[in-house]
């Protein structure tokens, strides 16, 4: 009965939406902080440092400000509002002041943010410790009572931390032995914590000089400068680092305790092997799903990949397949072809990742991608009506939240200043799979709105054959069969037909959701134009996902 209402009720939006056109939606990016900024008690933005949401599209950032008393002028803020500020008493140790924030942070659903904090006073002159808000977990000097070590090994140092829903946190830090010769070592941690963020259990993830479990090879180095820790909500973790077996010291990607890629073994690339993964980037996803990035060996302009769960997602000089941009190759994904940006991976199969390529107005040649749609484009998006001429592309540059629906990044605009933006790209998911129609454009459909009961939402229609006409399909299932020389994604229950492609290869229709559907439903839609220089006289848009929250 539930199918059957969800289709009469979609059935009703078809009819209705027959005939509504909007003038063409955009990526809205909302200001969340930036340069000049009050804040109050404090002092004016004047940089931004780190940056975190979660699904609900709350935010924790840190940034500086112009306060004169230098010891106070650091403050983490969520949403807007100041949790922890440098030069202010911390409730542990006792004695102990904040002295710098800018060591990261992840956050999970719960509210709960953990940061590495440089303190100063509480018996210590200067140290680091974990905090979870701005409860003290661990600190330099605690004794590890962690399963898999044995007694006596204290913390050191902190370099990284994620976590995750339940409360878990791997972090990366560094170690003492507490016997003879009384060496330092990296180790991999996970530390559970309760909801006040109390610290209620360590375990031994991994350590350096130790075997990995079960693997010919032993732990050189852990962690990579992009920090090389990735954590989901079930605990499942993937870690970057050093390992030297038969064939000598390489770098590589330990998924679960099993290695998914090593420098010098197959990449998803026939023929080519992983030749540099320590510059690279790391990301996890709830289904298990992975990304990883780095470089190849072989062809010099083509050697940077980033990996999609074992197939390649995109590589170097790879054709951009979204809106006017289809001409363009993909050059980096980083600031420059040595500096590679984060990649994040949402349970919902969105890919976020920074592009650069070519584009002959070297202004507007970098961009911030949601799989295949590009989000911000320098020399054309524009934020508080400046346009944005830079984005951060390095280690906290940008991060999505676990969902997969929010992005929060950081941008460089027109006057120099630089501001964090915000963008809910709500319950939408490009499947891929268009079929090429006049001059080798592959028509975009894209999705707008939260498709809560009631609620506005926009399909837009771009890069089709100006004058031509489009249908649009949409169904309850995924079907991904072979259909004019392409792939219709949706199976063909409902048409809504007759829709005019305008002068600029694009249409919109802004509709409403129905009420009466009930959550977790997947929806599939896909755009098909009448166009002559398509295979069998069609060319057709990506799939597209959406799924009722």
């Amino acid at each position: 009965m539930k199918s059957c209402l969800v289709i009469s009720t979609l059935l009703s939006l078809a009819v209705s939406a027959v005939g509504q056109t909007s003038p063409l939606s955009v990526v809205d990016l909302v200001h969340v902080v930036g340069s000049g900024d009050a804040i109050a008690g404090v002092g004016n933005v004047t940089a931004i440092g780190f940056i975190g949401i979660d699904d609900d599209g709350s935010t924790v950032i840190g940034v500086d400000t112009d306060n004169p008393m230098v010891a106070f002028d650091g403050v983490v803020l969520r949403d807007g509002a100041v949790l922890l500020q440098e030069g202010l008493p911390l409730t542990a140790p006792p004695g102990a002041t904040l002295s710098h924030i800018g060591f990261g942070v992840d956050v999970n659903a719960q509210q709960q943010s953990a940061h590495i904090l440089a303190i100063a006073g509480g018996g210590f002159i200067s140290a680091l410790g974990l905090y979870v808000n701005d409860t003290l977990v661990l600190v330099r000097d605690d004794v590890s009572a962690a399963s898999g070590l044995s007694p006596g090994w204290e913390y050191v140092s902190f370099y990284d931390v994620a976590i995750n829903n339940g409360g878990t946190a791997l972090v990366s830090t560094l170690i003492a032995d507490p016997s003879p010769p009384f060496g330092h070592h990296e180790a991999m941690m996970l530390a559970n914590v309760d909801a006040q963020g109390q610290l209620v259990s360590e375990q031994l993830l991994y350590k350096q000089q130790s075997g990995l479990p079960g693997q010919p090879y032993t732990i050189d180095f852990l962690g990579s400068p992009m920090g090389g820790l990735a954590l989901n909500n079930v605990s499942q973790t993937m870690v970057t680092m050093t390992l030297s077996g038969v064939s000598g010291q390489h770098w590589a990607v330990v998924k679960d305790g099993s290695v998914v890629a090593m420098e010098q073994q197959a990449s998803p690339v026939a023929g080519r092997d992983w030749a540099d993964l320590v510059y690279g980037d790391i990301a996890l996803n709830d289904a298990g799903g992975h990304l990883i990035l780095g470089r190849l060996d072989g062809d010099p302009g083509t050697d940077l990949l980033i990996e999609k769960s074992g197939t390649v997602f995109r590589q170097e000089r790879d054709l951009l397949v979204t809106g006017e941009l289809q001409t363009r190759l993909l050059s980096a994904f980083g600031t420059s072809q040595s500096a590679f940006g984060p990649v994040h991976l949402g349970n919902n199969g969105n890919v976020l990742w920074y592009g650069r390529f070519t584009e002959p107005d070297a202004t507007k040649n970098v961009g911030l991608f949601l799989n295949d749609q590009i989000l911000v484009q320098t020399g054309v998006s524009t934020l508080d009506g400046l346009t944005i001429k830079g984005l951060r592309g390095g280690e906290g540059g940008f991060v999505l939240s676990d969902d997969g629906q929010w992005v929060l990044g950081v941008a460089t605009l027109s006057d120099n200043s630089t501001a964090v933006f915000k963008v809910h790209v709500g319950p939408w998911v490009p499947l891929g799979q268009g079929l090429a129609g006049t001059a080798g454009l592959t028509p975009q459909l894209r999705g707008k709105g939260t498709l809560a009961p009631g609620a506005p939402f926009t399909l837009d229609l771009l890069a089709a054959l100006p004058g031509s006409t489009a249908t649009l399909v949409y169904s309850l299932s995924n079907l991904s069969a072979p259909f004019k020389g392409g792939t219709l994604v949706p199976n063909p229950d409902f048409l809504l037909a007759g829709l005019l492609v305008g002068a600029g290869g694009d249409h919109s229709l802004a509709l409403t959701f129905p009420t009466g559907i009930p959550s977790e439903v997947d929806l599939y839609l896909q755009s098909w134009v009448a166009d002559t220089g398509g295979a069998a006289g069609f060319a057709a848009s990506n799939g597209l996902k959406a799924t009722t929250p």
